[in-house]
């Protein structure tokens, strides 16, 4: 059985190339008008706004969410008598496409931990110190000197 994305380009007569691209047009333009609702709802500043949606425009995970949302609407489309793509457009731009709370946070602490692990990399490669987190308060974090594991 072909895949939702080679049926949906075969539907539309696209290349799978077309299609990627799409969806990640789609995404970012997402993602800036999350940006501008964060500024009107909540006062936040640009640059704060900007910043917080830039960990997820870096983000596999929230990438790898969106595709998710993208083929659940892809698989209606595929679902209706006609196929065109005003219509595909139609249906990916009116879907609610709204990640929870859980895959929000999932997101910034994957953020986080990265950050941490570059900045690890960087005091490695470069042999300087750097100010680190607290990493006491991390689920991550084991004290070296006692048993973590039972046994």
């Amino acid at each position: 059985m072909a895949s939702t994305e080679n049926k949906i380009c075969k539907a539309l007569g696209i290349s799978s190339d077309t299609y990627n691209e799409m969806m990640y047009e789609y995404g970012c333009a997402y993602l800036a008008k999350r940006t501008q609702q964060m500024i009107q709802d909540s006062g936040c500043i640009e640059e704060q706004a900007q910043k917080f949606t830039n960990v997820f425009r870096h983000s596999k995970i929230w990438w790898n969410w969106w595709r998710r949302e993208w083929q659940v609407v892809d698989r209606k489309f595929l679902r209706l008598p006609k196929h065109s793509m005003e219509a595909y457009t139609i249906l990916q731009e009116g879907a609610k496409k709204i990640p929870s709370q859980t895959e929000v946070d999932f997101v910034m602490d994957n953020h986080v931990i990265t950050m941490d692990l570059v900045e690890d990399a960087l005091t490695i490669l470069t042999n300087k110190q750097t100010t680190k987190n607290d990493d006491t308060k991390s689920i991550f974090y084991a004290r070296r000197d006692k048993k973590v594991l039972p046994g």
